[in-house]
């Protein structure tokens, strides 16, 4: 019984651990560099010019910032913007999630890659038929 009470101890450690050392490296100002778009038929779309950035702020558990790029659709140039800020920010560690946005933009974004300079984030957008990837980079 000790055993199986130090290995549930232990386990809740790591992913104590774990959740603040995802928390540390995500915390701070993230500078939009690329961005991949893919619609509903799997055309890919790279996106060298976005401009946008996103702040994430655990201790405050909030997000600012906000995206804008242009997407070719059907022969014509279509702009979208993407506000991230959000007074909730939630994180699932184990599941390497963040849960952002307001009304229209809650979204749950994948973290698909995040390390002490690059961080990339996925989420679907429904509205629009879209996968969406991010690129960050980590403003110092």
């Amino acid at each position: 019984m000790k055993f199986i009470l130090f290995l549930l101890s232990f386990f809740s450690l790591l992913s104590c651990s774990k959740e603040s050392r995802l928390e540390n490296s995500l915390h701070g100002n993230w500078t939009l560099s690329r961005m991949q778009v893919t619609d509903g038929q799997l055309q890919q779309t790279i996106i060298n010019d976005p401009i946008g950035e996103v702040y994430f702020n655990f201790e405050n558990t909030y997000v600012s910032g906000d995206c804008l790029f242009s997407l070719p659709i059907n022969g014509g140039i279509y702009q979208f913007e993407i506000d991230f800020s959000s007074p909730n920010l939630s994180l699932d560690a184990i599941g390497r999630t963040l849960l952002f946005g307001q009304d229209e933009y809650l979204n749950t974004y994948k973290i698909i890659l995040v390390t002490k300079r690059d961080l990339v984030l996925e989420y679907y957008d429904a509205l629009n038929f879209q996968l969406r990837k991010f690129i960050f980079i980590k403003q110092e």
